[in-house]
């Protein structure tokens, strides 16, 4: 299944890298001697696997390429397809690249995955890191995932996503919304922007049934190059560092946050956030702010309103797994300097406090 996923990437990679060589060769023929290349690629890594596209065109005057009607196939079954792929740039830049109507679906056993992404958009992409990322992961998948810090990205926009799982003709999972990547270099995002809904109806992805929208979260400055680095090679020495780093997050936005969850005992929990923004300076939270937060648990008759909060000064390089060390500041606060409630009351079992 992972497997499976990971090679969807590639895919999008191939289409992107490929459409970059149609348009430097600036020929219809070109298009199609590297589809063919790509065919190839793909069909050493996935057994039983077959790409096929449609019409091929070229613009030698505006350097774009459209190709239509791109499908990868598993033993007859489709992988990904996309209606069309339009390519634009040069020898050096791939200027843009788009993937519209993309859908596709995995089988595995009682497990069904299905998703669909109106457009993929790319642009103002370095072209050399994208050979080099599909030449490692025919080699060394982790030297791949650690070559994404050589990417040089203007922008990737994944918009209309909708991935849905199903077991034994069920939906168990649904996931939708919008996600926006900017500024990629060296590793780290300038800006990410994400917006959706989630229902997981029986825990599978988070532990408890959960569901939950987010109208829009902005996060700024995150290091995903040693992150993902981090993640594919299991080092929990370098994903520590990471957290006690803030992921190198310097700013986080969120807005529009519903949350209802279930646990195993049948205790409902809801939780609504209007917004809250975090800055974060060197590891410690300069400023944390938020606005009508609100939080029951019905079965408990616990019911919490804050109007409002401030705090600053949290102190995210402490080792937070560390019992002794957490009990050792614990005098300090963790760092935190100032502490600020606004309108804040509770319910317990009936009764109100202010």
């Amino acid at each position: 299944m992972i497997k499976k996923i990971i090679i969807l990437v590639i895919v999008a990679i191939a289409f992107a890298g490929g459409g970059y060589l149609f348009v430097a060769k600036k020929s219809k023929a070109a298009v199609e001697e590297n589809l063919a290349r790509i065919e190839l690629n793909l069909e050493a890594n996935m057994p039983n696997s077959d790409f096929t596209f449609g019409r091929v065109s070229t613009d030698v005057f505006s350097n774009t390429a459209q190709v239509s009607d791109l499908a990868l196939k598993v033993n007859g079954e489709i992988l990904v397809a996309a209606n069309l792929l339009v390519i634009s740039g040069n020898e050096l830049t791939l200027k843009s690249a788009e993937l519209t109507d993309v859908e596709g679906s995995i089988k595995n056993s009682a497990l069904d995955l299905n998703y669909s992404v109106n457009s993929i958009l790319l642009t103002d992409t370095n072209t050399q890191w994208v050979n080099k990322l599909i030449d490692e992961f025919n080699v060394n998948p982790v030297a791949a995932i650690k070559a994404l810090n050589d990417v040089s990205i203007g922008e990737l926009d994944f918009r209309g996503v909708s991935f849905a799982a199903d077991v034994e003709g069920e939906e168990v999972f649904k996931l939708n919304g919008e996600v926006q990547l900017s500024g990629v270099k060296n590793g780290t995002l300038e800006s990410l922007n994400m917006a959706g809904s989630i229902k997981d109806k029986y825990g599978e992805l988070f532990g408890d049934p959960i569901d939950g929208s987010l109208n829009s979260i902005n996060i700024t400055g995150l290091d995903f190059g040693n992150l993902l680095t981090a993640v594919a090679m299991e080092d929990d020495q370098l994903l520590m560092a990471q957290l006690q780093n803030g992921f190198g997050v310097s700013a986080v936005s969120i807005e529009g946050l519903v949350a209802n969850i279930t646990d195993a005992y049948d205790d409902e929990v809801k939780a609504n956030l209007t917004n809250a923004t975090i800055e974060i300076v060197d590891s410690v939270i300069k400023a944390f702010s938020l606005t009508d937060f609100s939080f029951t648990n019905e079965k408990e008759e616990v019911a919490v309103n804050i109007g409002g909060a401030q705090f600053k000064g949290l102190d995210l390089g402490l080792d937070f797994f560390s019992e002794e060390f957490l009990i050792e500041n614990t005098a300090r606060f963790y760092g935190l300097t100032d502490i600020e409630l606004n309108s804040v009351s509770y319910i317990v079992e009936g009764e109100e406090f202010e």
